[in-house]
């Protein structure tokens, strides 16, 4: 790596190629040959600014290329013009190509600034697509910036070529630009790129490499040439291929907060330039960390020469120990080749959605059912990784913020970019149900509540997660709330269904109260979802099955105890329906209403047979059949508390019909002892 220059090197202030070369000479902690570069460099720049440039120097405009430009917006300000451009460049002799902030003015993006901004006599800061390390060289980097209206309304009829030959004539002979047009509003260089591809060349030959080549293509140590096998670094590159967490392909301390550390990688090819000599590695990826893709390259490299397994490769990728034995290649050979995106798709996915209202962005009951299946096929086969804070059971599964970074982004990416909802339904759907909800929640929990608290009546719905385009800047959609489509769909629904989760309350977001505020306001009807409760019918079936079966047994062994020792038994069962009430561990209520039940299957056994004795004594009197059953039902009050128990322990989610229950089972029980004297 080479050394950064000191700051004595980069006083903006001096404006004479001979100051700054005197500057640089008289500084010390420079070696020889980076001097020199330096002198080399800021001549050239600086003779270019001063002989070349026909506007002249811009009344108070700042000549620093190392100044720090704003905060890059993604959207338009009021009153400006995006203006994009497409450039090549040769970045062995600059420090990358974002500016750093203190750090050297030898970069890309320093270089179009002060170009932009002689040009233009505006101060101009250039966005790009990919942030290229130092040494790092493009043929299709992207790039945009804005500028006022007034100076887009006064640019000539051919102002595209105009712009574009004046340009390279003020920027150095390594950086040209390629292309410049207008660019629509939503257009944003970094965020509507939907990936990048970058080309690695390797010279493997024992052959001297080709001196003109020398700088854009990296030539393999002898030691390793000896042991290098083509085949295998093709092995290796295909371990890549897919989503896969690259912190140990990357400086932990280079990740912006947190940000993720997993990446796509779409594919990853090995050409044989000239057979024999030398080779370019192709890797199609949707975007790459810090040092991330020269990493990969020296890991394959490594597999290549026998020095690491493809086991070491995928236990880095799954975020196990790191093998230290590959190393950074060199950023000589790593090339930009293009960042795709360019060809319109962005534009025509922002086209699609404001061609379709937003209240139509909406998906069907057989959607989501769709929707179910295929996240946990990604499950089956890796392209979901649930990560440590997903629940990733099949009652709730991974978070909905899990499922939007790994499925839904990548599967609308490949569509075009358009959202989920338009994916499946291009022409829109009439909106009948809103869906507030959170996104902490599990999905396939999300989904169940959806599915199951669905009108049936109602044929479409529209949800966020489903229905904004995730790929692109959705905040160019809210720039009023009362236009937002939120606000839009909702207007034109007929009905609400808030879906709450077991992590937080759902109004914590601040949409979805905004969205229960202006249903309440509109009058709508506001549902809250929850799920079916057959699984829990199913399991307190089976739970007190077992507890009838236990009761019966003992029921059968008491037949012959006293009115006064049966006693005990309806008292008991009012203490367990008491502490039913008070305990709120589920565990707890749960063994309660399996002694309840044993108690009452104790005197189900106890007076079945008098029941029946009963029952053949009125049928043989000719009573009539009503009187019989009213009688045998009289006699069946612990049956009914039994079922009663069952209820109670179905209808935990629900509150009210608790209570009721409760209620119920109580007097049930004080019936049944009455009934006992």
């Amino acid at each position: 790596m080479s050394p950064t220059p000191c700051q004595t090197c980069l006083v903006p202030e001096l404006r004479s190629p001979e100051a700054l070369i005197l500057r640089v000479d008289r500084c010390c902690s420079q070696p020889t040959w980076r001097k020199a570069a330096e002198r080399q460099r800021y001549g050239e720049l600086l003779r270019a600014v001063k002989t070349r440039s026909w506007l002249g120097r811009p009344s108070g405009l700042e000549l620093r290329t190392a100044a720090d430009g704003p905060q890059t917006r993604s959207l338009v300000a009021e009153g400006q013009r995006r203006v994009r451009l497409r450039v090549a460049y040769d970045g062995g002799q600059y420090y990358g190509w974002a500016r750093v902030k203190g750090g050297s003015p030898l970069t890309v993006a320093g270089m179009l600034d002060r170009a932009l901004s002689l040009q233009l006599r505006q101060k101009i800061f250039v966005c790009g697509a990919s942030r290229t390390d130092a040494g790092v060289h493009a043929q299709g980097q992207a790039a945009h910036f804005d500028i006022p209206e007034e100076l887009a309304a006064a640019r000539p009829a051919k102002w595209q070529e105009q712009w574009q030959r004046k340009l390279n004539q003020q920027l150095p002979g390594d950086i040209r630009v390629r292309n410049v047009e207008d660019a629509p509003h939503e257009f944003h260089a970094r965020f509507s790129a939907s990936g990048k591809t970058y080309v690695y060349r390797l010279h493997y030959s024992k052959d001297p490499e080709d001196p003109l080549a020398r700088f854009f293509c990296f030539a393999m140590p002898h030691g390793w040439v000896r042991v290098f096998d083509l085949d295998l670094l093709r092995s290796a590159a295909q371990h890549f291929v897919g989503l896969h967490d690259f912190a140990h392909f990357t400086q932990l301390a280079k990740l912006e907060g947190n940000r993720s550390s997993l990446r796509r990688i779409e594919d990853v090819r090995v050409v044989d330039e000239i057979p024999g000599q030398r080779c370019r590695v192709e890797i199609d990826l949707d975007g790459a960390l810090f040092r991330m893709v020269r990493n990969m390259l020296g890991c394959m490299v490594s597999a290549a020469c026998g020095r690491i397994s493809s086991e070491q490769i995928d236990e880095m990728l799954k975020g196990g120990t790191r093998c230290r034995d590959f190393p950074c290649l060199p950023a000589n050979g790593l090339c930009l080749e293009k960042a795709m995106g360019w060809d319109g798709g962005t534009t025509l996915a922002y086209d699609l959605h404001r061609l379709v209202p937003a209240d139509r962005w909406c998906v069907t009951h057989r959607d989501l059912r769709f929707l179910r299946q295929e996240i946990r096929s990604a499950l089956r086969h890796g392209q979901i990784r649930p990560g440590p804070e997903d629940d990733a059971s099949e009652a709730y599964g991974p978070s909905i913020y899990t499922v939007n970074e790994q499925y839904i982004k990548p599967v609308t990416r490949q569509a075009g970019k358009m959202s989920w909802a338009l994916m499946r339904h291009p022409d829109g759907l009439e909106c009948e149900l809103f869906i507030s909800h959170a996104w902490q929640e599990g999905v396939f929990e999300f989904l169940k509540k959806v599915r199951h608290s669905w009108p049936r009546t109602l044929q479409t719905a529209w949800c966020c997660m489903l229905a904004n385009p995730q790929n692109l800047d959705i905040s160019s959609f809210l720039q009023s709330p009362e236009t937002s489509p939120f606000a839009v769909a909702l207007a034109a629904s007929k009905v609400m269904l808030v879906v709450p989760n077991r992590h937080q309350s759902v109004y914590t977001r601040l949409w979805c109260s905004y969205e229960a505020y202006l249903s309440q306001e509109d009058g709508k009807t506001i549902l809250i979802a929850h799920s079916s409760n057959l699984s829990q019918v199913l399991r307190a079936l089976i739970w007190l099955a077992l507890a009838a079966i236990v009761g019966l047994a003992l029921g059968i062994l008491f037949t012959r105890l006293e009115a006064h020792e049966t006693f005990a038994v309806p008292a008991l069962t009012i203490l367990v329906v008491g502490f039913s009430l008070l305990i709120d561990n589920d565990m707890l209520r749960r063994i309660m209403h399996f002694v309840g039940v044993v108690l009452c299957w104790i005197c189900v056994a106890h007076n079945f047979g008098g029941v029946f004795g009963e029952f053949m004594e009125s049928y043989y009197r000719d009573e009539g059949i009503p009187r019989t059953v009213l009688r045998l039902v009289h006699r069946c009050y612990w049956l009914l508390a039994s079922v009663a128990f069952c209820v109670m322990e179905v209808s935990q989610v629900c509150l009210s019909s608790q209570g009721l229950v409760y209620c119920f089972c109580f007097v049930e029980v004080i019936g049944t002892s009455n009934a006992s004297f």
